[in-house]
């Protein structure tokens, strides 16, 4: 298959190495259609999605759904039909949950999704030639936005302790950290909790990276759309989330990421907001005045959100959600770690575990298409970075728990037939 040269020079930098190895399994064209999957790493489609996942319906959506539907009602579809007190509930939030304070007016920009706002930070900070700081594995979408404007991954691997399958399996090291900066580095892009790992940063973790970051002068871009997603004491845990920017030093470089898409299984409300000081909000508004990251969140799923901050709904609504994670999540690790060759840890956070199958006698991307064969939809590995994510799946726990259950039983049947088979 022939590829122009601007598709070259992006897959030389990221996953030269996928390509031609999806061509040696004479499985390229596939896996390129759709394109998406190759991207993303989702492969499967068919009726056990324990890759992306069904995502949960609890009845308390109701309280969102009528909000919008109200508004839809009052005709409420024009640009100047905003929510009027939803920047001051991003606001209350903020302060609350994050202990960050922010003006709702000046230094809050909603986003038109979460997506939108890694368009705007991009377009706003980098330009052909910058560094920007990833961890190894990553979230792969904001590999394409780095790449995007010609702009160069400099990947940070965490550690994997190999033969640990309790929440310490990955840990972050700051002299990574600090080996990988250049005169050109620009900007670190710290996704917390992470995707696809699950880890969440300890206060020690970020109270090194703010002394790093300021100094040599970095931006961050800090992705927290997993933020509500911990499981901390407040839901029988012992972990706690910070946001970066409340770090000394760290307000006036760090530009936060947050959303309703997976905290409350909103992803098609297409709603989120960048927070930072407003002079770096400012540029940001201006950029995004022009197009970068289309229009601001829709009006009518604007009032849904809204009545998803609202104090307690909000802290009542992810209590339960999490009580659910947390059923799945012991389903799913349990049931992995009893196949001899595979280890599943838990996650510290977000709606994702990562499951290493170094030992199971295959890589990730033939696993990958032989659990689609099945049915089964998995996210393969190799895209989640330069190397650390090899020979990984990543499972979702954002399933109903029946349907979770049946995706385990047929993921656990399948896996045991590819063992048995060799």
């Amino acid at each position: 298959m022939e590829k122009n040269s601007e598709q070259n020079a992006m897959y030389d930098e990221l996953d030269r190495g996928i390509l031609d190895e999806l061509k040696e399994k004479d499985v390229y064209a596939d896996w390129l259609k759709p394109a998406a999957w190759l991207r993303g790493g989702i492969v499967g489609g068919g009726g056990y999605d324990i890759g992306v996942g069904k995502y949960l319906k609890l009845p308390m959506m109701d309280v969102m759904m009528d909000a919008s539907i109200q508004a839809l009602k009052e005709r409420k579809a024009l640009y100047w039909d905003n929510a009027e007190t939803l920047p001051q509930l991003i606001a209350e939030k903020l302060k609350e949950e994050n202990g960050i304070i922010a003006d709702p007016q000046n230094e809050i920009l909603l986003l038109a999704g979460m997506s939108a706002g890694m368009a705007i930070v991009s377009q706003t900070f980098l330009n052909e030639g910058d560094e920007v700081l990833v961890m190894d594995p990553g979230y792969v979408t904001h590999f394409g936005y780095v790449l995007a404007r010609k702009a160069t991954l400099k990947f940070v691997r965490l550690t994997e302790h190999k033969g640990v399958t309790d929440e310490s399996r990955w840990s972050f090291d700051e002299q990574r950290l600090e080996d990988a900066i250049t005169p050109k580095t620009k900007m670190l892009i710290l996704c917390n909790p992470e995707n696809p790992t699950g880890y969440v940063y300890s206060h020690d973790d970020l109270q090194q990276i703010s002394e790093i970051c300021i100094r040599h002068n970095l931006i961050v871009f800090a992705n927290e759309c997993y933020e509500r997603l911990v499981y901390n004491e407040a839901f029988e845990q012992t972990l706690k989330f910070e946001s970066i920017a409340t770090f000394p030093g760290m307000r006036e470089r760090t530009v936060t990421l947050q959303g309703v898409t997976k905290a409350y299984n909103l992803s098609g409300f297409r709603v989120g907001w960048l927070v930072a000081e407003e002079g770096l909000t400012s540029i940001m508004r201006f950029v995004h005045s022009w197009g970068a990251g289309g229009p601001i969140a829709p009006t009518i799923s604007q009032y849904g959100v809204a009545a998803a901050l609202t104090k307690p709904f909000r802290e009542d609504y992810v209590r339960e959600e999490l009580q659910i994670y947390k059923k799945n999540r012991k389903l799913l690790c349990d049931a992995l770690n009893e196949i001899p060759g595979v280890e599943c840890a838990p996650n510290m956070g977000s709606q994702f575990v990562f499951c290493d199958f170094s030992e199971f006698g295959t890589d990730d991307l033939t696993l990958a298409k032989y659990l689609s064969g099945r049915g089964i939809t998995s996210v393969y590995g190799s895209v989640w970075g330069k190397e650390a994510g090899k020979n990984h799946l990543r499972f979702t726990l954002a399933n109903p728990t029946d349907y979770e259950e049946l995706c385990v039983e047929k993921l656990c049947e399948a896996l045991k037939e590819w063992k048995g088979n060799r």
